[in-house]
């Protein structure tokens, strides 16, 4: 199905058309489902039924929330779509992996699959299920949240807690564009700090996503993340983004997908550029969205939330050199403690 075939579906699944009191409500769902089944027709067949019970209207506003929870996940309509369509074995689990990590080999046996078109994953959800399959396997130690205090300390923890578990090679840039190095360390991320924290908190990617690298039916979409549950916040990633994509990816917040939840944050991994550069950045956008851009100075392995240090050495397999206060940012140590008593679990 693509839009083209939109009215035609509508018609089908809202029969009264607009004197259907929920009929923007539903349209707008119904083409959301589109996005994140890839026009897939059993999947989205199936998922329109389920999206469309009575009992789910209070879902209808905000499908790409419910789509990332839990409760879909499990839900017996997902289950069944998932049996049928995106059943995966261990060896295709850790196959599509890389290609999600941007290493692709084994790229006929994974057409073969139908989830990969040989330059794409064929939806949003197929992204999900690769992740949530890969998150269930991954070793890693588990590590504690304290879940008491505000969603921006909770959020903080969680970016620590994915960093702290990274490695080396997790940073290495392959020979791909900046789009695609962004996609592989967002996975890489996710996986990492996802694990980590898999019986405390659901931690998903989203389903339904405005970026993309490009307008074309193969464009590849970011990955951005969801914590879900009574959390319910979201998380954008990013890498060496300019002043203007940086801007435009902040002031998506509000304005659906991962976005539009109030608690919604952005972590952008910095490999070219010095924290004075950072700073500088991030002092540029208006006051309310500064506290929530976090951004990791690689060379620095130093951790920023606005233009305050939060954090040295936050990933515990890089090399963490001397650390030179940078100019424009607060000193890290008396103005940083509140935040360091909150990670002290990690240090």
């Amino acid at each position: 199905l693509t839009e083209e075939d939109m009215p035609e579906v509508l018609d089908h699944f809202i029969p009264q058309g607009r004197a259907d009191s929920q009929w923007a409500v539903k349209t707008n769902a119904l083409r959301e489902l589109l996005v994140a089944t890839g026009g897939q027709l059993y999947p989205f067949v199936v998922l329109a039924k389920h999206l469309l019970e009575p009992k789910r209207v209070e879902r209808l506003s905000n499908v790409s929330a419910y789509m990332s929870s839990k409760t879909f996940y499990y839900s017996d309509d997902y289950v069944r779509v998932r049996n049928r369509c995106y059943g995966l074995s261990h060896s295709e689990v850790e196959l599509l992996s890389r290609f999600l990590l941007e290493e692709p080999n084994g790229t006929k046996s994974t057409m073969k699959s139908g989830l990969w078109t040989g330059t794409s994953f064929i939806s949003p959800l197929v992204v999900q299920e690769v992740f949530r399959q890969r998150l269930e396997t991954f070793p890693s130690n588990e590590i504690e949240l304290d879940l008491s205090g505000k969603s921006s300390s909770v959020v903080e923890q969680i970016i620590v807690a994915g960093l702290a578990n990274m490695r080396p090679l997790d940073f290495e840039e392959s020979d791909f564009s900046t789009w695609d190095n962004e996609r592989g360390l967002a996975f890489r991320w996710g996986v990492r700090g996802g694990s980590a924290l898999k019986n405390q908190v659901w931690l998903t990617s989203e389903v339904v996503t405005e970026e993309r690298n490009g307008t074309t039916a193969e464009a590849k979409p970011t990955i951005d993340f969801v914590v879900n549950g009574d959390l319910n916040l979201g998380l954008a990633l990013a890498m060496d983004r300019t002043d203007v994509s940086m801007l435009n990816k902040l002031t998506k917040i509000g304005k659906g997908g991962v976005h539009s939840r109030r608690d919604s944050y952005l972590l952008h991994f910095v490999f070219n550029g010095t924290m004075e550069d950072a700073v500088r950045q991030v002092n540029g956008f208006p006051l309310d969205l500064q506290t929530r851009v976090y951004t990791f100075m690689k060379d620095d392995n130093a951790l920023l939330c606005g233009t305050n240090v939060v954090r040295k050495g936050v990933v515990h397999k890089l090399p963490s050199p001397p650390f030179m206060h940078p100019t424009g940012a607060r000193q890290f140590g008396t103005l940083a403690l509140g935040a360091l008593r909150r990670l002290g679990r990690f240090v």
